[in-house]
């Protein structure tokens, strides 16, 4: 729970306060049923406020004049190959396949496939090589979409879907899930256009925890989602002298510790360069904003907020 924070925050917001935990009154209510390790489905009051989140993000997308895409949950493993991806973070990836596309495999697989401890151990021969992942974020896709292509203005896109990331153990609760729901805004534009981008939004988004009495605060990460904290990309990307990413943190009023609720991410020509994004006028750069809302519908709940808002941030 701890942020892998570089340096100091660069806002805080709201103030400490202390209640219990939700889970439990969560459970008892159908807002939240465990489904299996890390996969948890989401109902009624709970969902409400996810909704809502979700409805005021979209909203902030609307006032930057995003464009709307809708993606497939199941992703090219080529795709993360080509940023990288299986050197950086290979242990979170949880992978999608199918049988062989031959009859007799299939028949085969009816007579032997066997389950033990709920996971096929017999039968697993008969898989096809995964060629596909489920995402781990949404924002990939886009990339891949505008792949060699020439852009002639900035351009801002949202998406929403449910990633998925193994967490072996690490899974609890609602906090942190296999399979989660990401609201993502995605930026394509030169230097200033992407970082004045970001900015907004952190502002944005610092306004929204405040108007809700959530307590935390946006911080720098060294956890970059598209490349490891070492690698030399960074110097090939134009980051150099630039914060990759922040991270918004809300302090748990149940327990010590804090969850990250939104990151906030430039990734410099990293991408456009992997797919060979240009700009009618330089070099495009790119960064993605994503809002994660079940953590931010726990986070809402656990400071005792109901599905209706105080106030709206529109126009804001």
């Amino acid at each position: 729970t701890n942020p892998a924070a570089v340096a100091g925050p660069l806002v805080t917001f709201g103030r400490p306060v202390t209640a219990a935990d939700p889970m439990a009154v969560l459970r008892e209510t159908d807002q939240v049923t465990e489904l299996s390790q890390g996969l948890y489905g989401v109902g009624k009051g709970l969902w409400e406020r996810l909704t809502l989140v979700d409805r005021e993000v979209v909203a902030l997308a609307g006032r930057l004049g995003a464009l709307h895409y809708q993606y497939p949950i199941v992703l090219p493993v080529s795709v993360l190959d080509r940023v990288g991806y299986f050197e950086s973070f290979p242990q979170i990836l949880m992978f999608a396949t199918h049988l062989v596309a031959d009859i007799e495999v299939a028949d085969g697989f009816k007579r032997e496939a066997e389950l033990s401890d709920g996971c096929l151990r017999r039968g697993a021969d008969c898989l096809s090589p995964a060629g596909f992942v489920l995402q781990p974020a949404v924002c990939f896709h886009a990339y891949r979409q505008f792949e060699g292509r020439t852009l002639d203005s900035p351009m801002v896109i949202t998406c929403a879907g449910q990633c998925f990331r193994y967490e072996a153990g690490n899974a609890c609760g609602l906090e942190r899930l296999w399979c989660f729901t990401l609201r993502e805004l995605v930026f394509f534009g030169d230097r200033e256009f992407v970082l004045s981008a970001r900015r907004k939004c952190v502002d944005w988004a610092v306004r929204l925890a405040d108007r809700y009495g959530l307590h935390g605060w946006v911080a720098c990460s060294s956890d970059p989602f598209f490349m490891r904290s070492d690698d030399g990309a960074k110097a090939g990307s134009g980051l150099e002298g630039v914060d990759a990413k922040w991270e918004m943190r809300v302090k748990l009023p149940y327990r010590e510790g804090s969850i990250a609720v939104a990151s906030f991410n430039v990734h410099g020509t990293f991408f456009a360069q992997r797919f060979n994004i240009t700009g009618r006028n330089g070099p495009i750069w790119t960064g993605c904003v994503g809002f994660g809302l079940e953590r931010l519908a726990l986070a809402m709940t656990s400071y005792g907020h109901s599905a209706a808002a105080r106030g709206d941030t529109h126009g804001e």
